[in-house]
C-alpha cells in the first residue's frame, strides 16, 4: 500500500480510507454486496436490496428424490462419503429439446445413473452403470453421434486386497444403452475422474486428480473415439492439487481448473492451467501457462468451474469467488462472496449470448445450519444485474443455458 493511503490491516488489497471496514477482509470496494442483509459489503454507502431483481418466471419444476448425495468437500474425499451433502448431479439440454442428467444412485449398490426427460422434465428413460464395488459419475455430455458419455470413478479391490479407485468412462447410444466402458488407473495411486469433454478430433479428454491427498496432482488423459488412451499428463507441485473443471479452448488446447496448495498465497488457491492440444505446459510451448487466484493470504479457496469467454479469456467460479481473466490468465476483475456466518460456493457459470454472465451456486448459513441456492446475472463488466434466491433449502450443482434463452 502507498504510504499516503495507510496500511492494509486486513490484507484484502484495499488501504486506508478506501476500505470502509479496515479490519474485515470480507468488506471492501468490489466485494459482492449480499442483498438485504443489513451489511454494506462493497463500501458503496448502502446495502443492496436486489433480493430478486430478475423477475424471471419459473417455467416448470420437477423433483427427483432418488439420487444419492455425497460430500466430496474433504481432500481425502472418497473416505468421507456422507448422505445429505452436496449434490453432484450434472444436467444438459439434449438436441431433441429434452433434458439429460446424471448422478449417483444407491440401488443394490452404488451406481452411476443417467436419466433422460422430455422438454417438461417428465422422465422418458433411465439407465444404471457400474463396475467394481461402486461407481460414481460427475460429468455427462451428449456426443456428436447423439449418444452420451459419462465420467467419474469406480472403486475396486486391488490385487493386494486394498481398495483402489480408478477413473471410469461409459459411452452409450441415444437411448442410454451402454456401448463400451473403460477404467483408467495406476495400481499405486487413486485417480478420481471429475470432468469429460468430447474433443474436436472426436476423441475424449478426461480430467480429475490423483491421490493421496497430501501430494496429488491434476490428471489429464486424452483418448480416441473408443476410449483408448493416446496420452496422459499430470500437473502440480509438491503439495496437493484437486481438479474439477475442464474445457477444450478455442486454440485446441485445454483449460484445467481446481485448487492447489503447492502454489499461490493462501492455504489453498484457485489453480488454472492452460495447455496446448497435446497437454503440454511450459515456456517451450506458446500459449500455455498456469496461474493461481486467492481470496486472501490465509484463505481456503477452491475452484469449481471454468469457461472460456468470447474474448479468449476465462471466467472462474469457486468458493467465495467469481473471477474474470484475460487470455493469458491475468486477472481482469474479481467478485467476492460471503460474510460473517454466510458461505457462498459457485458451482456453475456461463457467458450468455448478450455477453454477460450467469452464475449458480449454493449458500450456507452457519448460525441457522441452513442451505439455499441462488442464480445471479452479471454484466460483461462484472456488475450485478439481478439475484434470485427462491430455491431456499436446496443444494444444486449444475446450470446450463437452454435453446429458448432460459436456464436449467
Amino acid at each position: 500500500c502507498p504510504d499516503y493511503a495507510g496500511l492494509d490491516a486486513d490484507s484484502d488489497g484495499y488501504c486506508g480510507t478506501s476500505d470502509c471496514a479496515p479490519n474485515n477482509p470480507l468488506i471492501h470496494p468490489g466485494a459482492f454486496d449480499f442483498p438485504s442483509d443489513g451489511i454494506d459489503q462493497d463500501c458503496s454507502g448502502t446495502d443492496s436490496n436486489c433480493a430478486d431483481l430478475g423477475g424471471n418466471a419459473l417455467t416448470f419444476e420437477q423433483q427427483y428424490d432418488q439420487f444419492y448425495y455425497v460430500d466430496y468437500d474433504e481432500i481425502d474425499q472418497y473416505n468421507h462419503l456422507t448422505h445429505g451433502e452436496f449434490s453432484h448431479v450434472q444436467v444438459q439440454q439434449a438436441t431433441d429439446g429434452g433434458l439429460v442428467f446424471a448422478g449417483t444412485i444407491i440401488d443394490n449398490g452404488v451406481k452411476a445413473h443417467l436419466v433422460k426427460t422430455d422438454g417438461k422434465g417428465a422422465i422418458r428413460w433411465e439407465k444404471k452403470y457400474w463396475q467394481g464395488l461402486e461407481s460414481h459419475v460427475f460429468s455427462v455430455k451428449q456426443t456428436k453421434d447423439g449418444g452420451y458419455i459419462l465420467f467419474g470413478w469406480s472403486k475396486f479391490v486391488a490385487p493386494n486386497y486394498e481398495e483402489q479407485i480408478d477413473m471410469y468412462l461409459v459411452k452409450t447410444d441415444n437411448l442410454g444403452n451402454q456401448l463400451w466402458e473403460k477404467t483408467y488407473g495406476d495400481p499405486t495411486l487413486d485417480e478420481l475422474g471429475q470432468a469429460v469433454v468430447e474433443t474436436s478430433d472426436n476423441g475424449f479428454a478426461l480430467f480429475g486428480f490423483t491421490e493421496p491427498g497430501n501430494n496429488g496432482d491434476f490428471l489429464l488423459l486424452k483418448t480416441d473415439a473408443n476410449g483408448n488412451v493416446v496420452w496422459q499428463k499430470t500437473y502440480g507441485g509438491a503439495g496437493a492439487e484437486e481438479g474439477y473443471s475442464l474445457q477444450q479452448t478455442s486454440d485446441g488446447g485445454f483449460a484445467l481448473f481446481g485448487s492447489s496448495n503447492s502454489y499461490g498465497a493462501g492455504e489453498t488457491d484457485m489453480y488454472l492451467v492452460k495447455t496446448d492440444h497435446n497437454g503440454n505446459l511450459g515456456n517451450s510451448y506458446p500459449g500455455t501457462w498456469e496461474n493461481t487466484y486467492a481470496f486472501g493470504d490465509n484463505s481456503w479457496d477452491r475452484g469449481n468451474t471454468v469457461e472460456q469467454t468470447i474474448d479468449g479469456g476465462f471466467i472462474l467460479g469457486g468458493r467465495g469467488m467469481f473471477v474474470k481473466t484475460d487470455l493469458n490468465g491475468n486477472l481482469s476483475w474479481s467478485r467476492f462472496f460471503g460474510h460473517g456466518d454466510l458461505a457462498i460456493d459457485i458451482r456453475s457459470l456461463h457467458q450468455t449470448i448478450t455477453g454477460g454472465y450467469i452464475i449458480y451456486g449454493s449458500s450456507y448459513t452457519w448460525t441457522t445450519d441452513s442451505w439455499g441456492d441462488f442464480i445471479a446475472k452479471y454484466s460483461a463488466a462484472g456488475e450485478i444485474l439481478w439475484w434470485d434466491d427462491r430455491l431456499n433449502g436446496e443444494r444444486g450443482h449444475s446450470l446450463q443455458l437452454t435453446s429458448d434463452g432460459g436456464y436449467i
